[in-house]
């Protein structure tokens, strides 16, 4: 007749073992960070990440069909002042009721459409 024992057999401990090892394994390197410091190294396979700051510099994109503003308090500019851009495919003439801030760059503004660009407006030629 079979005896039960405690039941830690050879399995057991080899089993311990290997997930002991895996363990010691993962934290080597880099100061024992598993997943690395972040800063410099590699990128990865697909490249560097951009910048996504840069990412909100256009406020809008018109198309083809250009952009229309109407109202005398529209104001196109990113978080805390910063300049955006607006721009369309199309001809100039497509955009109305706006001014960047550079000087001379107004787009067909009347009293009742007055728009502010912080960045500029770039549309097709002629500007």
């Amino acid at each position: 007749m079979k005896k039960y024992g405690s039941g830690f057999g050879a399995r057991t401990w080899f089993t311990a073992a290997v997930f002991a090892a895996l363990t010691a394994g993962c934290g080597s390197g880099e100061d024992g960070k598993i997943f690395g410091s972040g800063a410099g190294g590699n990128p990865g396979p697909a490249g560097a990440g951009p910048a996504l700051g840069a990412a909100a510099a256009f406020g809008g994109f018109g198309g083809g069909a250009g952009m229309t503003n109407q109202g005398t308090s529209t104001v196109i500019s990113g978080a805390a002042g910063q300049p955006v851009s607006i721009g369309t495919t199309g001809a100039s003439t497509t955009v109305t009721g706006f001014h960047s801030a550079t000087p001379g760059c107004i787009y067909t503004e009347t009293g009742a459409n007055v728009g502010a660009v912080g960045g500029t407006i770039n549309t097709a030629p002629p500007s």
